[in-house]
């Protein structure tokens, strides 16, 4: 429309076109404030993704630095718990070797033990039997008497 079309209107008709127009514009607005809400969102997205990105790098050096760390704390505890481990191992070991030494010498203070008193009774053995034996001539030697004198004896009864 142009101005000599608009001049010759009535009120009523212009005050209708100005409503259109208001309503119009209110329209335009709120598509404007919706397409303004859409790029700052899409902006926000774009510039989220570029910060997801970096923290994606970041969290992904953080996982490689803390595995590390765990290795490195593995290793670390792994050779003091050898370490520990080895000392322990040492000591008891030398206990051990302390507890043997003794046993040792305890083991062969009872075979000398032994073996003496073994002696003494192997000694006192012979001794017996030796007065056994002594016992045992001299109680021969008087029933050789005995037989002899017997023998004499049954020899003078023949003769008589």
């Amino acid at each position: 429309m142009n101005e000599k079309e608009l001049r010759r209107l009535s009120r009523g008709d212009l005050l209708e076109i100005l409503l259109n127009q208001t309503e119009r514009i209110e329209l335009l607005e709120k598509e404007l404030a919706k397409t303004k809400k859409e790029l700052a969102n899409k902006k926000i997205s774009i510039s989220e993704s570029g910060t997801l990105a970096e923290a994606s790098l970041k969290v992904s050096d953080l996982f490689k630095k803390a595995d590390e760390s765990i290795e490195i704390f593995k290793s670390n505890y792994l050779s003091k718990v050898t370490k520990q481990f080895d000392k322990e191992k040492a000591a008891k070991l030398k206990e051990f070797e302390k507890i043997c030494a003794k046993n040792q010498k305890e083991s062969e203070k009872l075979v000398k033990d032994a073996k003496e008193k073994a002696s003494k009774i192997i000694s006192d053995a012979k001794k017996e039997k030796d007065r056994i034996v002594q016992d045992a001539k001299k109680e021969a030697e008087k029933l050789s008497k005995i037989i002899v004198n017997n023998t004499k004896a049954s020899e003078k009864n023949k003769k008589k």
